[in-house]
């Protein structure tokens, strides 16, 4: 079962299969909150600590807090913090390197489950039958 045909059948029957579906979807939302949570804080706690201030239930930020911070990767802030971390030495380029790897597959993760759900709803068509028997919603597969 090496041929791409056979291996496209068997991720379909992977991902189609409820018991490997549901743990999929678990692991998939674990990984999602634990990169979302350390993401937040790798950014709060650097806002709060440039923070000069608290002001309608936020932390106003001081100047330095762009010039330290924010102008190291003006494009992404968490990029940014992160190398305000590198450059304080809290962490070195191979954390770097680890948390650009898990940010990847954070990001194909994003990616794959869209064009998975694509390339399915390519695949399957709903139908509805006008009347309500017992054949309505119809699931029909193929063009």
């Amino acid at each position: 079962m090496s041929n791409p045909q056979n291996k496209a059948f068997e991720s379909w029957d992977k991902f189609l299969n409820p018991v490997t579906l549901k743990q999929s979807l678990i692991e998939a939302s674990v990984f999602l909150t634990v990169y979302e949570m350390f993401r937040q804080s790798v950014i709060e706690n650097l806002r709060s600590f440039y923070s000069d201030g608290f002001k309608d239930g936020k932390f106003t930020q001081s100047a330095n807090y762009k010039t330290k911070v924010l102008d190291l990767y003006p494009r992404d802030v968490f990029h940014a913090s992160c190398l305000w971390f590198q450059q304080s030495s809290a962490i070195d380029q191979s954390d770097l390197d680890i948390i650009q790897r898990i940010r990847d597959h954070r990001n194909a993760m994003h990616t794959n489950s869209r064009s998975s759900f694509r390339a399915l709803t390519a695949q399957l068509r709903v139908s509805y039958s006008p009347s309500f028997s017992r054949s309505s919603p119809r699931l029909t597969v193929g063009g």
